[in-house]
């Protein structure tokens, strides 16, 4: 919420929600953007009490819409007041006819039939709240005569089900008279004389002109709205036009809304079948999308948080301190201060036994100041759950007491032998069952998140093995600090793999390492160079062709596996969306050497441009006897052509071989390397998709494979795969399209793989 001063000189606040990244159905594609919070004919007065929407001060884009969609943002208003303008900024418009019609609205969402609020696993699958008049079809409308009710049987989906209770978010006693396209439930503004559209040509978007100001004045459409405190404010956008040409989707700026709100703030109407339920309708999601208000308070506000001082999960048991900074400035009129603030916390989030602790003024006074109070500490493997509440000095007109959104955090606990120490910001942890994915190691070690902070020696000194992955870009690189005081590597039967491209950061053109640093005295580093220096065609999709070694105890099943029809590609890109970025390795001993890559990049035939080589990967044993191995590389972003087999995930990736050594010492290399042991077709991910999915499957001998797409109707719609293929590892992936290259309509398809005389089929959701 930003303070700020209209040109009448009247005290606005603006509210702003926004949005960001990855791996969503609805999000085209990933694109982080620093970008200023734009001024509706205001300058900023005071620090945002929103701050954290975004958290980094990124917003991405984009998440679409396609004809036919809306999309709700919803507001819990502070205080009494009146809206004076809405912003709706688009990141991108499609092609065609493109046009989106806009309305506020007084909600019911986010309470139910019975004035309860939805709770927070109402979300994605499981936030489906229906429609009106659904057809034979499974098709809803934003508005009509029959609302479909709680328990009703998804048609386009028959495994999904209607939350019981469920109504229309938008629904009020009294519905209003809106213009045509606007549903009539809860419309304030504007008046039935206007239409507020808005398009390409009267509001710009961000992609192709920079623009971040599509403003609307209330005004100009109708009456301003006086809003009551705590009320609950919805700004609807549907795309009412035809849309059309080549891609004529429309994209937003979106954010994360897990773990930032408890209500969640953002539903979207899905034409047709493309809901994440996989049927129409509303849908509640975890994102937040980016739209913006500017509104005059017109009577005493609550206080707001500047800032909620974080309390990650930690390897302590002693107490902790919690902190918060309010701010009460009353712009309403009124009585200013906070009067009291207290931390609740329990350890069994659904007893409803809640603990209070009060909480002191220790900077600034009670307008704008921090408060602080001690948290007790809890023994190892217990989770707390907390929230601050605080109250107003003059007794707000909305409530006695308001509160934080709820936070948990836990004592970590130490119950295997490997800890695997996700040192990156690119995913969340559960990446981890990537790297270790179907092998001996699956599921067989602890976690630990560097955002929790850097692990102590005393917690290091715990484990026996210690994974530290940092893919491209490493949160934090005194991990190794830690290690060297921890006595982990004096221990002859510990073992440590490190990896990542940037773990290794360089200055300078060439950096050597001498006795004292970690690179010399552990991984066993003479040097390193950036190949970027190696004239490179340098693009963010490079690739490179590694070269394993046959009689290494780390490469050389993979060198077996590879044998004379497979190349072993280096594709981060391609993997997980990163660029390459590797080094040069000069290790002290050359026999150490696990990897070797051609130092340039791989040109558009997939063929190496030169043939000079650099070490990329090496191991080495310790005189304590302790393992160490480096790979200079993220191991999920290897794979081959010209069949493609995922070797990031394979039982002869390079992470999977460096952990047996490890655990074995000796590792036997195998020239017959084994294969899977039968016909396995998995899920493809991900389901829901929208327009890519990727379909996994394995083979245990050399045959003849088709896999194949079919619409409900039981339809060919795509022949993905129809020749013989060698065993293993495989995957293939689906762009959404029939067989003449044509986008085909949102709804479930079947994939089946014939392979030999087996024959498996699977379901999936396309949306749109």
């Amino acid at each position: 919420m930003l303070s700020c001063k209209s040109k009448s000189g009247l005290w606005i606040y603006c509210l702003i929600f926004v949005t960001v990244s990855s791996g969503e159905d609805d999000i085209i594609f990933e694109r982080s953007i620093s970008i200023r919070a734009p001024q509706y004919n205001a300058n900023r007065d005071i620090s945002d009490t929103l701050a954290y929407y975004p958290a980094d001060g990124n917003w991405s884009g984009q998440f679409i819409m396609n004809p036919g969609d809306a999309m709700l943002m919803s507001f819990k208003m502070p205080s009494d007041g009146v809206i004076k303008g809405i912003n709706i900024p688009v990141y991108e418009w499609g092609t065609g006819d493109q046009e989106l019609t806009v309305s506020v609205h007084k909600l019911q969402y986010p309470y139910d039939i019975n004035d309860e609020e939805y709770p927070n696993l109402m979300v994605g699958n499981n936030g489906w709240i229906g429609g009106y008049d659904m057809d034979s079809t499974g098709t809803l409308y934003i508005s009509g005569n029959v609302y479909t009710p709680g328990g009703t049987q998804g048609i386009c989906d028959p495994s999904d089900f209607l939350t019981m209770n469920i109504t229309d978010p938008l629904l009020v006693a009294e519905p209003g008279v809106g213009p045509p396209d606007v549903p009539p439930q809860g419309v304030v503004w504007p008046d039935s004389d206007n239409v507020v559209l808005m398009t390409p040509q009267t509001h710009p978007d961000y992609i192709t002109s920079g623009n971040l100001n599509n403003w609307i004045d209330l005004q100009d459409f109708g009456d301003e709205y006086q809003f009551e405190c705590y009320e609950w404010i919805g700004i609807l956008f549907q795309y009412t036009g035809d849309g059309g040409g080549d891609n004529d989707k429309v994209g937003f700026f979106y954010e994360e809304g897990e773990g930032v709100v408890n209500t969640r703030p953002f539903l979207k109407f899905y034409d047709d079948c493309g809901g994440t339920s996989g049927n129409g309708g509303w849908h509640i999601r975890h994102w937040m999308i980016r739209i913006e208000m500017a509104v005059e308070i017109t009577s005493d506000r609550p206080p707001v948080f500047n800032e909620v001082c974080p309390l990650p999960t930690t390897y302590l048991t002693s107490d902790r301190t919690a902190c918060i900074f309010l701010l009460d400035d009353n712009p309403g009129g009124g009585p200013a201060g906070v009067d009291s603030v207290f931390f609740m916390y329990a350890l069994d989030s659904t007893s409803g036994t809640w603990n209070s602790i009060e909480m002191y003024l220790v900077e600034g006074d009670s307008i704008d100041g921090q408060w602080e109070c001690t948290v007790p500490g809890q023994p190892t493997g217990i989770s707390v759950f907390w929230y601050i509440k605080f109250s107003d000095v003059g007794n707000s007109s909305c409530y006695s007491y308001f509160s934080t959104i709820s936070y948990s955090y836990s004592i970590f606990q130490v119950e295997h032998e490997m800890l695997f120490i996700s040192n990156q910001n690119r995913f969340g942890t559960w990446i981890t069952n990537y790297y270790l994915y179907g092998g001996t190691y699956y599921n067989s070690y602890d976690i630990w998140d560097i955002n929790w902070g850097i692990p102590n020696a005393s917690l290091l000194s715990e484990y026996k093995y210690i994974i530290e992955v940092t893919m491209d870009d490493p949160v934090d690189l005194t991990v190794s600090d830690s290690l060297m005081t921890s006595g982990f590597f004096d221990d002859d039967s510990s073992g440590y793999v490190l990896t990542g491209e940037n773990w290794i950061q360089l200055p300078v053109e060439y950096t050597t390492y001498t006795a004292g640093d970690f690179e010399y005295d552990i991984l066993g580093l003479a040097g390193a160079e950036s190949l970027h220096n190696w004239n490179n065609p340098w693009a963010s999709d490079a690739k490179f062709r590694f070269i394993p070694i046959a009689t290494d105890p780390i490469s050389g099943d993979l060198y077996y596996f590879l044998g004379d029809s497979l190349d072993l590609n280096y594709d981060p890109n391609y993997e997980l969306g990163f660029s390459a970025n590797l080094k040069k390795l000069y290790p002290i001993n050359e026999n150490s050497i696990s990897m070797y890559s051609i130092t340039g990049a791989l040109d558009s035939l997939d063929m190496p441009t030169n043939d000079d080589t650099a070490a990329v990967a090496i191991h080495r044993e310790l005189p304590s006897g302790a393992k160490v191995v480096f790979l200079g590389y993220d191991p999920l972003s290897l794979n081959t052509s010209p069949l493609y087999f995922w070797i990031g995930i394979s039982l002869v990736g390079t992470l999977t071989k460096a952990l047996d050594w490890l655990h074995r010492g000796s590792v036997s290399i195998d020239p017959a390397i084994s294969m899977p042991e039968k016909f396995r077709l998995h899920h493809n991910y991900p389901n829901p998709f929208n327009p890519i999915t990727n379909i996994h499957y394995e083979l245990h001998k050399n045959t003849e494979v088709k896999i194949t797409i079919y619409d409900v109707l039981g339809r060919v719609v795509r022949k993905l795969v129809n020749g013989k293929q060698v065993s293993g590892k495989h995957k293939v992936m689906w762009n959404g399209t029939n067989d003449l290259g044509q986008p085909v309509s949102a709804g479930v398809y079947f994939y089946k793989m014939e392979a030999g005389d087996v024959v498996k089929t699977r379901k999936m959701v396309l949306l749109k």
